[in-house]
């Protein structure tokens, strides 16, 4: 099981806060009488979307060089049965040879 960081811990009880006096929250509510006054409520909505803001903002890129990989051919294995590789072409012949005959008159090629 994984242990939550004090930030998350942290998050998720404002979350949980601001969920229990939404008037339609996805969670139902602890109480039908929880109240608190609207600038709690938008400061806590506030934190939680600039908490989310930061952390799409921190995604970290991946500089190519950085990023080295360090393996033998010899170790890659791929293991599979060709029966279990299947293509599946849905052709249809005629429309295929209407095409060709098309291509091949485009091109001033008689049969």
């Amino acid at each position: 099981m994984n242990a939550l960081t004090l930030e998350q811990q942290l998050l998720e009880a404002l979350q949980n806060i601001v969920y229990e006096v939404m008037d339609c929250p996805p969670t139902r509510p602890y109480s039908a009488d929880s109240y608190l006054p609207a600038h709690l409520i938008a400061a806590a909505q506030a934190a939680i979307k600039n908490y989310h803001d930061d952390a799409a903002a921190l995604d970290i890129e991946l500089d190519l060089e950085d990023l080295k990989l360090d393996f033998d051919l010899e170790d890659l294995k791929l293991d599979f049965d060709l029966e279990d590789l299947k293509l599946d072409f849905d052709l249809d012949l005629e429309e295929l040879n209407r095409a060709l005959d098309r291509d091949l008159e485009k091109l001033g090629v008689t049969q």
